[in-house]
């Protein structure tokens, strides 16, 4: 007696530096949410990946799955490294249809959906590209967090630390900041040119500026931030004075205050501002999808 096929589910991933995080839609059921570790190709390994994926998808039938599978990740620009992730990923869910992209088209998917707009990732890193409402159609290059990432968690980070190290940081912030690296310069180097992740460990000095944002040092780190990735990114775009500008992440959507300004200042139109994309990446997959759910 032959058994019936398993219903479709629709699995999807968004990966950053900091964490993952999966949603599983089966037909007819609550969508499940599972996280793990986060994952950048550029600096994380492939191995210790794969084994978190096995640890958030620990059921043995995850591997009977079918259906389709959408994974984006930062770091899964290029070709050759997203073709890398997508064949690990296939391996680990050999009856999914994987499709693996960078988290800036499911930024755009996720905000602009079918129109055209200017989608923005502010995060532990940042990233920008113009989407016409199918495909990417201009694109400031992201240069990291060594040259890039301004207006990010990195960029407040990286400010941040120059100013307490250059004897530039206010004395009422000195004492409360020094307490969260207490080792000083030789801990600062050993996290950033010796240890896995030092991008996240630079974004999670972002807390310290939200804590402190009506300081006016903090209040003014803010504003730069922002203006940087204004100047830098959104009005590279010719587009920029007709179609809204989204933004995805952590760090939009804590400071949105501060940012809608800089924004304003800009004569910019503001679009959507979500904390994390997989709500409506769930939405636009569902309404785009190849077998019914």
């Amino acid at each position: 007696m032959t058994m019936p096929a398993s219903p479709p589910v629709l699995i999807v991933g968004d990966s950053g530096s900091t964490k993952t995080v999966w949603r599983i839609v089966s037909q007819g059921e609550t969508p499940e949410e599972r996280r793990q570790g986060g994952f950048n190709p550029n600096y994380f390994s492939f191995e210790g990946f794969a084994e978190e994926v096995r640890r958030a998808f620990s059921e043995p039938e995850w591997a009977e799955l079918r259906g389709e599978l959408y994974f984006y990740c930062s770091g899964c620009g290029v070709g050759e490294m997203r073709e890398a992730v997508e064949e690990l990923l296939q391996e680990l869910f050999p009856r999914m249809r994987v499709e693996v992209q960078h988290d800036l088209m499911g930024a755009a998917r996720a905000t602009c959906g079918d129109q055209p707009g200017i989608a923005c990732i502010l995060g532990t890193g940042s990233n920008s590209m113009c989407y016409d409402g199918v495909q990417e159609v201009d694109k400031v290059p992201s240069l990291g967090f060594i040259l890039g990432d301004e207006g990010s968690g990195v960029d407040m980070g990286r400010r941040l630390l120059r100013a307490y190290f250059y004897r530039e940081l206010p004395a009422d912030l000195r004492q409360p900041l020094q307490a969260l690296l207490p080792g000083g310069r030789e801990e600062l180097v050993e996290r950033l040119y010796h240890s896995e992740g030092p991008a996240t460990f630079l974004a999670a000095f972002a807390g310290f500026v939200g804590e402190h944002r009506r300081h006016p040092f903090c209040a003014q780190l803010l504003e730069d931030c922002f203006r940087g990735f204004v100047q830098s990114h959104v009005l590279k775009y010719e587009q920029a004075a007709s179609w809204p500008v989204h933004f995805v992440g952590s760090v939009a959507f804590h400071f949105q205050e501060e940012l809608l300004q800089v924004l304003r200042e800009a004569n910019l139109t503001p679009g959507k501002i979500l904390k994390e994309p997989l709500d409506e990446l769930v939405r636009y997959h569902r309404a785009h999808r190849v077998e019914s759910l």
